[in-house]
């Protein structure tokens, strides 16, 4: 992004729609990455993160996520997922 930083988007997107989901893709440890970015934005913080290179697997499991995220706040309309929910699944 050339002119907007991924915290300038994320804080962006949790002003004007707190409930929208904002998945940050870093090449950086995503636990550190995680909790710079919930320290710099606080309630603005993103959803989750997940660390490059992704795979085709992590990105199936982020969709599910975001799709159970979706329909569990039809019933829950205030639910929050807990952050790394997102990150890549176990590998078997």
């Amino acid at each position: 992004m050339p002119r907007a930083s991924g915290v300038d988007v994320t804080k962006k997107v949790k002003e004007l729609h707190p409930q929208t989901q904002v998945i940050v893709i870093t090449g950086h440890e995503p636990n550190e990455e995680y909790k710079r970015l919930s320290e710099r934005l606080g309630e603005a913080k993103p959803d989750g993160i997940v660390q490059k290179p992704i795979m085709l697997e992590s990105i199936k499991h982020i969709v599910d996520q975001i799709r159970f995220v979706i329909e569990k706040r039809k019933i829950e309309p205030n639910y929050q997922p807990e952050p790394f929910s997102y990150q890549t699944p176990p590998q078997s």
